[in-house]
């Protein structure tokens, strides 16, 4: 009667379906032999069967030197993934303003999973931050509540906004001025606006209307607003830059005037009583 030498296989961890293949090597003695679903040459694929929840039993074989045969079953319990999906994203500017991609529709599937990419912060897309214009590649990741991971990769395209905008100085102006005409923006072609004092603006039509009423000089902010218009993969995009000075109104000077007296025969007489000094004095007689 020949020996038999006992085979025996150590417990296996679990594993996903989207997991790594996994090399077979915990079998004793070692020489043998694994079979079973998904096995070739000793790899265990747990994609083999897709995306399935199942048991898979693992069998050792073991021939020892005399030919006597043993086996030994362990099994490999593989958990399954969610489908994940995350369509491409509309095109925006490279200078555009922050917005949530779990917002965006249609949005990332399942909810509940993390985002990643350039100028992605959270489950928020800044486009300043992404590095400038061209496409983004962006993955969204999803852990399913038996500790599997599965993620799926998206694209953004972030389109360059119009050549920077610029603004030159304006010059400090009085509230009795005229309204004129703004034309210190460039490039050509942009629009100005201004704030709203007492219900009406103080920029209409490209011009600046002066306004003070009070005791102290007023600085009021003016933007210059370049606008660009590009059709990407059939998406309307309208891209912006702005540049913003200021223009400085004086307030209206208090004025008082008591003129002194004198008769219709004084010699001429020196015009005084007006304040602030330093001011004109106009008269017919002057």
């Amino acid at each position: 009667v020949k020996p038999t030498t006992q085979a025996t296989m150590c417990p296996f961890p679990a594993v996903c379906t989207n997991g790594a293949p996994v090399n077979l090597t915990c079998g004793s003695p070692t020489g043998g032999t694994y079979s079973g679903t998904n096995v070739t040459s000793g790899v265990f694929y747990p994609n083999g069967s897709g995306n399935t929840a199942r048991v898979y039993t693992i069998t050792y074989t073991f021939t020892n030197s005399f030919g006597c045969v043993s086996s030994a079953n362990s099994v490999i319990s593989v958990k399954d993934t969610s489908p994940v999906t995350f369509p491409a994203l509309v095109p925006r500017c490279s200078n555009g303003v922050p917005f949530s991609l779990s917002s965006v529709n249609p949005a990332a599937s399942p909810t509940g999973g993390v985002f990643s990419g350039p100028g992605v912060v959270g489950d928020t897309m800044k486009p300043l931050n992404a590095g400038g214009a061209g496409v983004k590649n962006l993955t969204y990741t999803y852990t399913k509540s038996n500790g599997c991971i599965s993620f799926a990769s998206s694209t953004i395209r972030l389109v360059s906004p119009p050549v920077d905008s610029f603004l030159s100085p304006f010059p400090s102006v009085c509230p009795d001025y005229a309204a004129f005409r703004l034309t210190q923006g460039t490039p050509s072609g942009g629009t100005y606006s201004g704030p709203v004092v007492n219900g009406q603006s103080t920029v209409q039509n490209g011009y600046f209307y002066p306004y003070n009423n009070d005791s102290v000089s007023v600085r009021y902010p003016i933007t210059y607003t370049v606008t660009q218009t590009t059709t990407v993969s059939g998406y309307t995009v309208t891209c912006s830059n702005t540049a913003t000075q200021s223009i400085t109104v004086y307030p209206r000077p208090t004025i008082s005037f008591t003129p002194p007296t004198f008769c219709s025969n004084d010699g001429s007489v020196l015009m005084t009583g007006g304040s602030p000094s330093n001011g004109v004095y106009i008269s017919p007689f002057i």
